[in-house]
């Protein structure tokens, strides 16, 4: 009983701050230029090679990609997230990671804080129409973890 009364104000700290973490993304309580941003950014560093093109017009990538290194978080939402491989989610949150990066942004998480996070955002139905690069780059503004 005694460790449990000095871990208390830990577990109040970590409810609290989820439930504030929760407030934010609910009610929309964060500044949605920096998300709409990030999303941009993001959906715009696609790196074009022989293989691949995309389309400014109609916003469409067409690809031969079998790798699932090249796998990257353009034109994709939830429908297309859940039915990623482990190792699909791990490398286009990675190349998406690396784009912010080289665009400017500093990530503070690993790829698996983020896979967790939209694996945990995605397990709700109504998300999964949520462009996955917008759905990143709100976990990144509201948890603070990708600043620039």
């Amino acid at each position: 009983m005694k460790e449990i009364k000095k871990d208390l104000p830990t577990i109040i700290l970590f409810f609290i701050v989820i439930i504030v973490g929760l407030t934010y993304f609910f009610l929309g309580d964060y500044n949605d230029n920096d998300v709409d941003e990030l999303a941009t950014t993001e959906e715009n560093s696609e790196i074009n090679d022989d293989k691949s093109y995309e389309s400014n017009e109609e916003n469409i990538s067409v690809s031969n990609k079998t790798d699932d290194t090249e796998t990257t978080v353009d034109n994709k939402d939830g429908n297309d997230w859940v039915t990623l491989t482990d190792n699909q989610k791990f490398h286009a949150v990675s190349n998406a990671l690396y784009n912010l990066d080289q665009d400017g942004y500093i990530i503070m998480e690993s790829e698996y804080y983020y896979i967790s996070a939209l694996d945990e955002f995605y397990s709700d139905e109504s998300t999964l129409s949520t462009s996955l690069s917008k759905a990143l780059a709100s976990i990144g503004t509201m948890s603070g973890t990708i600043t620039k």
